[in-house]
Protein backbone atom coordinates (compact mmCIF):
# COMPACT_ATOMS: atom_id res chain seq x y z
CA UNK A 1 0.00 0.00 0.00
CA UNK A 2 2.97 2.17 0.83
CA UNK A 3 4.81 1.90 -2.21
CA UNK A 4 1.17 2.46 -4.23
CA UNK A 5 0.64 5.62 -2.58
CA UNK A 6 4.15 6.74 -2.92
CA UNK A 7 3.38 5.68 -7.15
CA UNK A 8 0.62 7.80 -6.95
CA UNK A 9 2.42 11.01 -5.54
CA UNK A 10 4.91 10.24 -8.43
CA UNK A 11 2.19 10.27 -10.88
CA UNK A 12 -0.31 12.88 -10.13
CA UNK A 13 2.40 15.52 -8.19
CA UNK A 14 5.25 15.32 -8.77
CA UNK A 15 5.90 14.79 -12.16
CA UNK A 16 2.57 16.45 -13.05
CA UNK A 17 2.74 20.25 -14.59
CA UNK A 18 2.10 22.64 -11.73
CA UNK A 19 0.56 24.82 -14.17
CA UNK A 20 -3.02 22.73 -14.42
CA UNK A 21 -2.95 21.23 -11.02
CA UNK A 22 -5.50 23.76 -9.71
CA UNK A 23 -8.08 23.02 -12.75
CA UNK A 24 -11.01 21.78 -11.85
CA UNK A 25 -11.22 17.59 -12.67
CA UNK A 26 -7.15 17.26 -13.38
CA UNK A 27 -5.79 17.79 -9.87
CA UNK A 28 -6.64 14.07 -9.08
CA UNK A 29 -8.25 11.33 -11.51
CA UNK A 30 -10.66 9.95 -9.25
CA UNK A 31 -13.42 12.63 -10.25
CA UNK A 32 -12.70 11.65 -14.18
CA UNK A 33 -12.47 8.25 -13.24
CA UNK A 34 -16.20 8.34 -11.66
CA UNK A 35 -17.47 9.99 -14.79
CA UNK A 36 -16.37 7.57 -17.00
CA UNK A 37 -17.19 4.76 -15.11
CA UNK A 38 -21.22 6.18 -14.50
CA UNK A 39 -20.85 6.87 -18.45
CA UNK A 40 -19.96 3.36 -18.95
CA UNK A 41 -22.60 2.03 -16.67
CA UNK A 42 -25.59 4.27 -18.29
CA UNK A 43 -25.23 4.17 -21.58
CA UNK A 44 -25.00 0.28 -21.33
CA UNK A 45 -27.04 -1.15 -18.90
CA UNK A 46 -29.01 1.74 -16.88
CA UNK A 47 -30.34 3.96 -19.66
CA UNK A 48 -31.54 1.25 -21.68
CA UNK A 49 -33.28 -1.08 -18.51
CA UNK A 50 -35.02 3.49 -17.83
CA UNK A 51 -35.76 3.76 -21.31
CA UNK A 52 -37.40 -0.07 -21.89
CA UNK A 53 -40.62 1.01 -21.31
CA UNK A 54 -40.57 4.71 -22.45
CA UNK A 55 -40.90 6.31 -25.99
CA UNK A 56 -38.02 7.86 -27.53
CA UNK A 57 -37.80 11.56 -26.37
CA UNK A 58 -37.86 13.92 -29.39
CA UNK A 59 -34.22 15.69 -29.08
CA UNK A 60 -34.49 17.93 -32.03
CA UNK A 61 -34.30 21.38 -30.71
CA UNK A 62 -31.28 20.10 -28.10
CA UNK A 63 -29.55 18.56 -30.61
CA UNK A 64 -29.54 21.28 -33.20
CA UNK A 65 -27.92 23.72 -30.46
CA UNK A 66 -26.23 21.04 -29.04
CA UNK A 67 -24.27 20.55 -32.86
CA UNK A 68 -23.79 24.12 -33.84
CA UNK A 69 -22.02 24.58 -30.22
CA UNK A 70 -19.92 21.65 -31.05
CA UNK A 71 -19.07 23.45 -34.35
CA UNK A 72 -18.58 26.44 -33.13
CA UNK A 73 -16.64 25.02 -30.54
CA UNK A 74 -14.17 22.84 -32.84
CA UNK A 75 -13.78 25.63 -35.15
CA UNK A 76 -12.76 27.83 -32.42
CA UNK A 77 -9.94 25.37 -31.39
CA UNK A 78 -8.89 24.45 -34.77
CA UNK A 79 -8.97 28.20 -35.85
CA UNK A 80 -6.33 29.33 -32.86
CA UNK A 81 -4.15 25.91 -32.86
CA UNK A 82 -3.28 27.24 -36.60
CA UNK A 83 -1.96 29.83 -35.32
CA UNK A 84 0.35 27.98 -33.21
CA UNK A 85 1.28 25.11 -35.98
CA UNK A 86 1.52 27.09 -38.86
CA UNK A 87 3.49 30.04 -37.74
CA UNK A 88 5.44 28.26 -33.70
CA UNK A 89 5.48 24.82 -33.80
CA UNK A 90 8.23 22.33 -35.54
CA UNK A 91 6.17 19.69 -37.63
CA UNK A 92 9.00 17.01 -37.13
CA UNK A 93 9.77 18.06 -32.94
CA UNK A 94 7.78 20.30 -30.26
CA UNK A 95 8.75 19.48 -26.80
CA UNK A 96 6.38 21.41 -24.55
CA UNK A 97 7.44 24.96 -23.62
CA UNK A 98 6.95 24.58 -19.21
CA UNK A 99 8.27 29.07 -19.16
CA UNK A 100 5.83 30.83 -17.50
CA UNK A 101 4.25 33.32 -20.05
CA UNK A 102 1.19 34.71 -21.34
CA UNK A 103 1.68 32.49 -24.76
CA UNK A 104 1.94 29.19 -23.12
CA UNK A 105 -1.02 30.09 -20.63
CA UNK A 106 -2.95 30.35 -23.83
CA UNK A 107 -1.93 27.09 -25.15
CA UNK A 108 -2.87 25.33 -21.62
CA UNK A 109 -6.08 26.72 -21.75
CA UNK A 110 -6.57 25.63 -25.61
CA UNK A 111 -6.05 22.21 -24.00
CA UNK A 112 -8.11 22.25 -21.19
CA UNK A 113 -10.87 23.56 -22.64
CA UNK A 114 -10.24 20.78 -25.86
CA UNK A 115 -10.36 18.43 -22.69
CA UNK A 116 -13.67 19.83 -22.21
CA UNK A 117 -15.58 19.12 -25.46
CA UNK A 118 -14.08 15.53 -25.29
CA UNK A 119 -15.99 15.32 -22.20
CA UNK A 120 -18.98 17.12 -23.44
CA UNK A 121 -18.71 14.48 -26.70
CA UNK A 122 -20.51 12.20 -24.22
CA UNK A 123 -23.42 13.47 -24.41
CA UNK A 124 -23.80 11.45 -27.97
CA UNK A 125 -23.93 8.47 -26.55
CA UNK A 126 -26.84 9.91 -23.63
CA UNK A 127 -28.67 11.16 -27.24
CA UNK A 128 -28.31 7.55 -28.76
CA UNK A 129 -29.85 6.11 -24.74
CA UNK A 130 -32.98 8.67 -24.63
CA UNK A 131 -34.06 8.22 -28.28
CA UNK A 132 -33.41 4.39 -28.06
CA UNK A 133 -31.18 4.51 -30.73
CA UNK A 134 -29.23 1.49 -29.21
CA UNK A 135 -27.90 -0.25 -32.22
CA UNK A 136 -25.34 2.97 -32.44
CA UNK A 137 -23.85 2.27 -28.76
CA UNK A 138 -21.21 -0.03 -30.14
CA UNK A 139 -18.16 -0.75 -28.97
CA UNK A 140 -16.45 1.73 -31.26
CA UNK A 141 -18.57 4.71 -30.34
CA UNK A 142 -17.97 3.87 -26.40
CA UNK A 143 -14.21 2.78 -26.42
CA UNK A 144 -13.62 5.92 -28.49
CA UNK A 145 -15.82 8.39 -26.62
CA UNK A 146 -13.96 6.89 -23.29
CA UNK A 147 -10.49 6.76 -24.55
CA UNK A 148 -10.40 10.86 -25.61
CA UNK A 149 -11.37 11.69 -22.38
CA UNK A 150 -8.72 9.81 -20.77
CA UNK A 151 -6.18 10.76 -23.50
CA UNK A 152 -6.92 14.47 -22.93
CA UNK A 153 -6.90 14.25 -19.45
CA UNK A 154 -3.34 13.18 -19.39
CA UNK A 155 -2.70 16.22 -21.77
CA UNK A 156 -3.41 18.63 -19.63
CA UNK A 157 -2.20 16.72 -16.40
CA UNK A 158 1.68 16.48 -18.04
CA UNK A 159 1.69 17.86 -21.56
CA UNK A 160 -0.43 21.56 -22.00
CA UNK A 161 1.35 21.68 -25.18
CA UNK A 162 3.91 20.99 -28.00
CA UNK A 163 4.25 17.96 -30.09
CA UNK A 164 0.95 15.95 -29.08
CA UNK A 165 -1.27 19.03 -29.75
CA UNK A 166 -1.56 18.00 -33.16
CA UNK A 167 -3.84 15.53 -32.19
CA UNK A 168 -6.62 18.40 -31.07
CA UNK A 169 -5.73 20.53 -34.16
CA UNK A 170 -6.56 17.93 -36.56
CA UNK A 171 -9.75 16.09 -34.36
CA UNK A 172 -10.91 19.43 -34.17
CA UNK A 173 -11.15 20.14 -38.20
CA UNK A 174 -12.92 16.57 -38.20
CA UNK A 175 -15.10 17.41 -35.80
CA UNK A 176 -16.70 20.54 -37.29
CA UNK A 177 -17.36 18.57 -40.77
CA UNK A 178 -18.61 16.11 -38.66
CA UNK A 179 -21.35 17.84 -36.13
CA UNK A 180 -21.91 19.84 -39.81
CA UNK A 181 -23.42 16.57 -41.39
CA UNK A 182 -24.90 15.27 -37.90
CA UNK A 183 -26.80 19.58 -38.02
CA UNK A 184 -27.68 18.74 -41.47
CA UNK A 185 -29.62 15.71 -40.72
CA UNK A 186 -31.37 17.50 -38.23
CA UNK A 187 -32.57 20.39 -40.56
CA UNK A 188 -32.80 17.67 -43.21
CA UNK A 189 -33.41 13.95 -42.16
CA UNK A 190 -33.63 13.27 -45.96
CA UNK A 191 -29.86 13.39 -45.44
CA UNK A 192 -29.60 10.07 -42.65
CA UNK A 193 -30.13 8.32 -45.54
CA UNK A 194 -26.94 9.54 -48.11
CA UNK A 195 -24.59 6.73 -47.81
CA UNK A 196 -21.95 8.84 -49.54
CA UNK A 197 -21.69 11.18 -46.11
CA UNK A 198 -21.44 8.95 -43.82
CA UNK A 199 -19.00 6.94 -46.57
CA UNK A 200 -16.90 10.19 -46.38
CA UNK A 201 -16.83 10.98 -43.27
CA UNK A 202 -15.43 7.50 -41.96
CA UNK A 203 -12.89 7.37 -44.60
CA UNK A 204 -11.93 11.15 -43.49
CA UNK A 205 -11.57 9.55 -39.75
CA UNK A 206 -9.17 6.81 -41.07
CA UNK A 207 -7.01 9.38 -42.64
CA UNK A 208 -7.23 10.86 -39.28
CA UNK A 209 -6.00 8.31 -37.15
CA UNK A 210 -3.14 7.50 -39.41
CA UNK A 211 -1.75 10.64 -40.06
CA UNK A 212 -2.05 11.02 -35.94
CA UNK A 213 0.44 7.78 -36.14
CA UNK A 214 2.70 9.23 -38.48
CA UNK A 215 3.64 12.12 -36.78
CA UNK A 216 3.86 10.57 -33.01
CA UNK A 217 6.16 7.77 -34.84
CA UNK A 218 8.61 10.32 -36.90
CA UNK A 219 10.17 11.43 -32.87
CA UNK A 220 11.76 7.97 -32.76
CA UNK A 221 13.94 9.12 -35.98
CA UNK A 222 15.46 12.14 -34.28
CA UNK A 223 17.71 11.75 -31.23
CA UNK A 224 17.85 14.99 -30.08
CA UNK A 225 14.31 15.82 -29.46
CA UNK A 226 13.13 16.20 -26.08
CA UNK A 227 10.22 15.55 -26.26
CA UNK A 228 9.75 11.92 -24.10
CA UNK A 229 9.46 9.43 -26.67
CA UNK A 230 7.70 7.18 -24.37
CA UNK A 231 4.04 8.89 -25.31
CA UNK A 232 5.35 7.27 -28.86
CA UNK A 233 4.31 3.80 -27.42
CA UNK A 234 1.29 4.91 -26.44
CA UNK A 235 -0.60 6.97 -28.66
CA UNK A 236 1.03 5.19 -32.10
CA UNK A 237 -1.02 1.69 -30.44
CA UNK A 238 -3.52 3.74 -29.54
CA UNK A 239 -3.95 5.23 -32.90
CA UNK A 240 -3.53 2.23 -35.37
CA UNK A 241 -6.35 0.60 -32.92
CA UNK A 242 -8.89 3.12 -33.89
CA UNK A 243 -7.70 3.00 -37.14
CA UNK A 244 -8.77 -0.65 -37.40
CA UNK A 245 -12.18 -0.33 -35.76
CA UNK A 246 -13.08 2.49 -37.96
CA UNK A 247 -11.70 0.44 -41.39
CA UNK A 248 -14.04 -3.02 -39.64
CA UNK A 249 -16.43 -0.69 -39.59
CA UNK A 250 -15.62 0.51 -42.57
CA UNK A 251 -16.39 -2.24 -44.39
CA UNK A 252 -19.07 -3.64 -42.94
CA UNK A 253 -21.65 -0.53 -42.92
CA UNK A 254 -20.29 0.26 -46.87
CA UNK A 255 -18.25 -2.51 -48.69
CA UNK A 256 -20.61 -5.38 -48.22
CA UNK A 257 -23.84 -2.98 -49.36
CA UNK A 258 -23.57 -4.69 -52.88
CA UNK A 259 -23.39 -8.31 -51.91
CA UNK A 260 -26.68 -7.53 -49.11
CA UNK A 261 -28.29 -5.75 -52.35
CA UNK A 262 -28.10 -9.38 -54.63
CA UNK A 263 -29.28 -11.64 -51.34
CA UNK A 264 -32.22 -9.06 -51.27
CA UNK A 265 -32.72 -9.37 -54.78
Amino acid sequence: MEAALRLYHYLNVETADPRTAHLFLIGSPIPGICILVFYNYFVNHLGPRLMEDRKPFKLDRFMIYYNIFQIVSCLYLFIEACKVWLFEYSWTCEPVDYTPSEANNHKIFLVYFYFWLKVIDLTDTIIFVLRKKFSSISFLHVYHHTGMVMLTWSGVKWFPGGQDTWIGWLNSIVHVIMYGYYLLCVLRPEYKTSIWWKKHLTQMQMIQFLLNSIHSFQILFYPDCTHPKWTVYILVPQNLFMFWLFYRFYQQAYCSNGEKEKKLK
